[in-house]
């Protein structure tokens, strides 16, 4: 079947929505870990970062205890943002745990309140529509043309499907394209979509991949096991990226799991133990970027270790940036395009204290926005000009925050003459 996605109705504005084209890299040059800490609390206090676009934006989830002026102690859960090339710590917003390099924001959503999209040029939010006859919307990922996947449902009999949304396309139904979806995790920029299904044989779980512009799809179960008797093994799915390039854990014919990359035009390969060691059956792939680096954590004898990993290179040095630090990179959740990657840490020597959310990320240079990286140039001009005149986010440098105007002109250009370190 072909799979090659190509521009339709279904992304009505394709690629053009993104405004800075960025080239890939392995890990970023000079890379440091930054740990995201609590706001102000005495007791206990975690974070965890759980997305990051290519421009310096990151968000969240931060918990933590505190005493209030009475005496009273209370608990905080909240989704921060964290604009990491500028700012040391990120602030509270409650606006989603999921970005793009629009800005745009989405909240996860729960099976009382559903998900909610906040358009990054300050649009006002939206409340993501369930299936018809449904009750509600969790969300999983947002693309960087708006496009939201996850699942619609209805919580008290526990009737799911696989849902697209987007302002211009509304709520996409997508057991239209693949019988029985059940859950779509992510959604590449060019309208691929990974997620999962049950079983019509009695396998557990089977991932798919669709190309929403031409409704073909896939079911990785089948592919990796061809034979395998029903109700034996599994296929999880967890992120594709531009190229299709599909990551996720399968059985081969039901026998032990193993963490794979997968595309229709290079077939497969599985991702090895990492060189700190461990089992090949406890190797996770969560996410790929559009350069081929995989990220992901597997379990040794000392835990939990996150990984990055690219075909034709091998593993990556990405546990030593926290040499030092007291930490230890417990588990990568996303890796973006500029090579940084995003995950939870633990302490080092302290396995039950509280986890802090991290970026092994560039050393700051704010003015650094187009490739190539490491230098300034014409081109971080242009790029820092494309996302003032459409009204980025990202472009808004100084006070007063909330409007582009001279004041973050002149920011940028001060952090250009700068230059970088």
């Amino acid at each position: 079947m072909r799979l090659a996605p190509r521009c339709t109705v279904y992304l009505p504005v394709c690629a053009a929505a993104v405004i800075v084209s960025i080239a890939g890299a392995d890990l970023p040059p000079n890379p440091s870990l930054r740990l995201v800490e609590p706001q102000t609390f005495d007791g206990f206090g975690e974070t965890a970062v759980t997305d990051l676009n290519d421009l310096g934006l990151a968000v969240g989830r931060m918990a933590y205890s505190y005493t209030d002026d009475n005496g009273n102690g209370h608990t905080t859960v909240g989704s921060f943002d964290w604009l990491y090339h500028v700012e040391d710590q990120p602030t509270i917003t409650g606006m989603g745990l999921f970005t793009n390099n629009r800005g745009d924001r989405v909240t996860v959503g729960s099976a009382v309140a559903g998900a909610v999209f906040t358009p990054g040029d300050g649009g006002p939010p939206s409340v993501i529509p369930p299936v018809d006859g449904h009750t509600f919307v969790l969300a999983a990922e947002i693309n960087n043309n708006g496009m939201v996947v996850g699942t619609s449902g209805i919580f008290q009999i526990g009737i799911l499907s696989a849902i697209a949304w987007s302002e211009a396309t509304g709520t996409i139904n997508l057991s239209d394209f693949v019988p029985n979806a059940r859950t779509a995790d992510y959604a590449s920029d060019n309208g691929w979509i990974v997620g999962h299904r049950p079983s019509t044989d009695g396998s557990p779980i089977q991932g798919f991949v669709l190309d929403i512009n031409t409704g073909d799809w896939m079911d990785l179960y089948r592919y990796f096991n061809p034979t395998a008797p029903a109700g034996m093994g599994r296929t999880e799915v967890s992120a594709v990226n531009d190229a299709g390039q599909v990551v996720g854990r399968t059985t081969t014919d039901g026998g032990l799991l193993r963490a794979f990359v997968w595309s229709e035009a290079d077939g497969h390969q599985f991702i090895p133990s990492p060189s700190f060691g461990g089992d090949p059956a406890y190797v996770y792939a969560n996410h790929i970027n559009n350069d081929g680096v995989v990220v992901g954590e597997a379990l040794t004898g000392g835990g939990w270790r996150a990984y990055a990993w690219k075909l034709g290179t091998g593993f990556l040095p990405l546990q030593a940036t926290a040499n030092g630090s007291g930490y230890v990179l417990a588990y990568a959740v996303r890796v973006n395009d500029r090579g940084e990657v995003a995950g939870i840490a633990a302490p080092a020597h302290a396995p039950w204290s509280a986890n802090r959310g991290y970026l092994v990320a560039a050393e700051a240079c704010p003015a650094d926005l187009a490739e190539p990286f490491g230098s300034l140039n014409f081109f971080d001009l242009a790029a820092f000009l494309s996302l003032f005149q459409t009204g980025d986010p990202a472009a808004d440098l100084a006070a007063p925050f909330g409007t582009l105007n001279f004041f973050d002109v002149s920011a940028y250009l001060a952090a250009y003459n700068a230059g970088c370190p």
